[in-house]
């Protein structure tokens, strides 16, 4: 199957994307990119109570940040107090520390961002690349229109150059 493009992919529905089960490829033209941002795709939680450390999975695409809402089970060797009754001092999990790039892919009035997370060098403006990833859509939240798409991928492929 070709990749879709990003005026195919604005063309797509909400409801029809979640129905797509596995990644899709897409092929886009650079025409952005931001500077490089450290992020951790997880964070670890050590309850001030009992001392055990828990490790929470940030969600894509790392602007909320997510803590436990409780210290894990008897079972798992915590306290199993709520966040209500205890507390939690946090750090980033240096295994998981990696370069966010967001990149502005645009075609005719269309644009996806690209979330890559990677420790090699990002693409330039004006290359033309595939990667495979879920598109989630983007809402006005006004109307629920959706206004753009976005989506995360930890690699690319150069397709080829635009210029």
């Amino acid at each position: 199957m070709e990749p879709l493009t990003i005026t195919e992919i604005h063309k797509l529905s909400h409801t029809r994307t979640r129905d797509l089960g596995n990644p899709i490829e897409i092929i886009g033209d650079i025409s952005g990119i931001s500077e490089r941002k450290l992020v951790s795709k997880s964070i670890l939680f050590q309850c001030i109570n009992c001392g055990v450390v828990n490790e929470v999975y940030q969600k894509f695409p790392y602007d909320e940040y997510l803590q436990p809402k409780r210290c894990l089970s008897l079972d798992s060797g915590g306290c199993g107090l709520s966040l209500s009754n205890t507390g939690f001092e946090s750090k980033p999990n240096l295994s998981t520390l990696t370069d966010l790039y967001i990149i502005k892919l645009t075609q005719k009035k269309y644009s996806f961002s690209l979330y890559l997370h990677s420790n090699k060098s990002p693409p330039k403006v004006g290359d033309r690349i595939t990667f495979e990833c879920k598109p989630e859509p983007l809402f006005y939240k006004k109307n629920g229109y959706i206004k753009g798409w976005r989506g995360a991928v930890d690699n690319y492929n150069l397709a080829s150059n635009i210029n």
